[in-house]
């Protein structure tokens, strides 16, 4: 992965850190947000969730590479 986007998924990292630290579980960066990444549900279904510290039970996420930046790297 080219460093200018490493850089570009680095700022959906820090976004999402200064989120959870936050406890601002409802705006993590989306796909149109980022060209490289974004952030997106993991869970099984909206029953499964994880005890946060502090702000209680909360989905699941992850991070996910865009489609589109896929199909250009490829």
């Amino acid at each position: 992965m080219p460093q200018n986007d490493i850089d570009e998924a680095k700022l959906v990292w820090e976004k999402t850190k200064d989120n959870i630290i936050n406890g601002d579980f409802d705006n993590f960066p989306k796909l149109k947000d980022n060209t490289v990444s974004h952030v997106r549900p993991k869970g099984k279904n909206s029953s499964d969730l994880i005890e946060t510290e502090g702000f209680g039970l909360q989905k699941k996420y992850c991070f996910w590479l865009n489609k589109d930046y896929i199909e250009f790297q490829i």
